[in-house]
């Protein structure tokens, strides 16, 4: 947690959650789903140096101190506890401790230290409110204190609001995928409890205050505590900066004794996941004990190992691996649980997390289906018309048929040395309500030639309606977007456009000075 010595230069928010207090939950949703994908402006940050430790939360004795870095500050904004919501929310949660009290124990710990109200008070006092979320589908921790860094009541300013989100040092969630399924070996770790192992600096802890129940015996009328972080939050909008700087530094440290370690380290991290991978099951133990190793030394631990290889899971004792990529049943759960409306559709569409496109020809029939509804007028929250409410039943009646589809995680069926004949073969179509775009990868063993899928993307149809050729014309650009995203790791294979447009492909072909802007924007990209 970073607080500035003087408010930064204005500039544009780099965060849709960003947008003014106006903006819908709704409205934010929409603007992801349907995204166009346009590249954000580079920001030129302010920065002061701060030192950041790393502490051992079972030996808060040991301390590792960080060489001095370059970070984003915090406003000097004036902002305000919002009391009522505080306080509100306060009684909600107690409630909640009294059914799941181990919460409590997780919560009130050597994370944080309780605020002398007699001690002089510093100048940015923020007071953050924070509720309970019970999560069902977990067995260990089933209910989470989340604190909303983002809240504020009208005319102040939240503590987000004065952070500056720093620049993103995590590696494209896209190229972790694609390059987790070139590998023969695979594991997965995480680093527990990774954001609490961050100290703030005493100057920065009032900025981060929040008030708990002193005696839980009274909830009508609570004893309240004022408590503040000692640890960066989750929910603040620079912890994400703040962990990747540290790890990215504390990894340079050891880029000469474990060169292989700390290159993958770099390149498979994401945020606090390792997601990794090796051509042999002796690099891959190396790397296990390796990536220990390193991370032990900054009071870090790596846990809930797994991995596709019996010889390694007999490192950290376990036996449980599927090589596929199961569906996730949670949206079926949330369909049945709500009021089918409109709002339910949209959010219903934003948490199918398909980052490769498994899901593309399914999950674009939802994405015309809410255009189609839009069409209507229909309010947010009221239910769907009776004519529409067919296809929204028959779609969500083949949800339950997706569990059953499993993705082969590894490209390939045998060593990749081995394979030969590299080529992607991207095909592109579009109808008057979509249009997508698909990669294949095509190789050679022995005798025999495969194929693979990689990734796909669809769209729907803009709601002003374009022609056919037009339409074509956006999958190609659609296509050439995926195969530029993708081509760094599969460096050496030979590239193949397929489209049955042609009068796209004249247009392509041709100088794009001859067409009209449209036209001649999209074939310039490609």
């Amino acid at each position: 947690m970073l607080i500035p010595s003087e408010i930064p230069e204005k500039e544009e928010s780099a965060d849709i959650s960003q947008n003014s207090s106006a903006t819908t939950g709704s409205d934010v949703i929409l603007q992801t789903v349907y995204a166009v994908g346009e590249e954000k402006n580079g920001k030129h940050w302010r920065q002061r140096k701060v030192e950041l430790t790393l502490r051992n939360i079972n030996d808060p004795d040991k301390i590792i101190t960080l060489d001095v870095i370059e970070a984003p500050v915090i406003t000097t904004a004036e902002i305000k506890p919002p009391d009522g919501k505080i306080k509100s929310q306060l009684k909600g949660l107690g409630i909640s401790l009294m059914t799941h009290p181990s919460a409590d124990q997780e919560s009130i710990s050597v994370l944080i230290e309780k605020v002398d109200i007699n001690a002089s008070q510093g100048e940015r006092i923020y007071y953050i409110p924070h509720r309970a979320v019970l999560r069902k589908n977990h067995t260990s921790t089933k209910l989470r204190v989340v604190y909303d860094a983002s809240s504020k009541d009208k005319n102040q300013k939240s503590l987000n609001d004065c952070l500056l989100q720093g620049p993103n040092l995590v590696p494209e969630l896209l190229k972790v995928l694609l390059k987790f399924r070139l590998h023969r070996i695979v594991f997965t770790a995480d680093i527990q409890k990774v954001f609490l192992q961050i100290s703030v600096s005493c100057e920065d802890r009032d900025a981060m205050r929040f008030l708990w129940i002193h005696d839980d015996s009274n909830f009508s009328n609570p004893k309240v505590q004022i408590y503040r972080m000692c640890r960066v939050m989750f929910e603040a909008k620079s912890s994400t900066f703040l962990l990747s700087a540290c790890i990215k530094h504390h990894l340079r440290k050891f880029k000469d004794e474990y060169p292989k370690t700390v290159e993958l380290r770099n390149n498979y991290m994401y945020v606090d996941d390792l997601i990794c991978g090796t051509n042999t099951e002796m690099e891959a133990i190396e790397v296990y004990h390796n990536a220990n190793t390193i991370m032990k030394k900054a009071s870090m631990t790596l846990a809930k190992w797994n991995s596709n290889s019996p010889v390694l899971r007999k490192e950290y004792e376990t036996d449980k691996y599927k090589d596929s990529t199961p569906f996730s049943q949670d949206i079926i759960d949330f369909i049945q649980e709500n009021e089918q409306t409109k709002r339910c559709v949209l959010k219903a569409v934003s948490r199918i997390f398909n980052p490769l496109g498994f899901l593309a020809p399914y999950v674009i029939q939802p994405k015309v289906f809410f255009q189609d509804l839009w069409r209507t007028g229909t309010d947010w929250d009221k239910p769907i018309p009776v004519e529409l409410q067919s296809r929204w039943i028959k779609w969500h009646e083949k949800l339950k048929e997706l569990p059953k589809i499993q993705i082969p995680r590894w490209y390939f069926c045998t060593d990749v040395e081995t394979s030969h004949g590299w080529e992607l073969h991207c095909f592109n179509d579009s109808s008057q309500s979509a249009y997508g775009s698909v990669v294949y990868l095509k190789f050679s063993h022995s005798d025999e030639t495969k194929t693979t899928f990689v990734i796909s993307k669809s769209r729907a149809a803009p709601l002003k309606k374009l022609s056919l050729p037009r339409l074509e014309l956006m999958a190609a650009l659609l296509g050439a977007r995926l195969i530029e995203s993708i081509r760094e790791h599969f460096a050496n294979a030979k590239v193949y456009m397929w489209t049955d447009s042609k009068i796209g492909l004249h247009w392509i072909k041709n100088n794009p000075r001859r067409w009209k802007t449209f036209v001649q924007n999209r074939v310039v990209e490609i």
